[in-house]
């Protein structure tokens, strides 16, 4: 199986190096608006050290407990409350 990758709509035109770039940059600007959002929120990232000393086979320390599960998900109120309905009489 073969497959041909294509360069983005509007970047044709572009040579590959100017595509690398431009691509490149674009990542940059990615990276610095999370950078920026983490400081201002006052977070960090833990950082590769740090992750390289954690066993993938632990489990957190303080996971996160999750309330009931819904019994279904709708948009409209009334057929949440009819499926509710239609699901407890069977």
């Amino acid at each position: 199986m073969t497959f041909e990758l294509a360069p983005l709509p509007g970047w044709e035109k572009l040579t590959v190096h100017q595509r690398r770039t431009r691509f490149r940059h674009l990542v940059r600007e990615a990276e610095r608006i999370a950078a920026d959002e983490r400081a201002a929120e006052g977070r960090s990232v833990v950082g590769v050290p740090a992750l390289r000393r954690l066993d993938p086979r632990d489990r957190p320390g303080n996971p996160k407990r999750s309330g009931r599960q819904p019994l279904c998900h709708a948009a409209d109120p009334a057929l949440r409350k009819q499926y509710k309905r239609e699901w407890l009489t069977k």
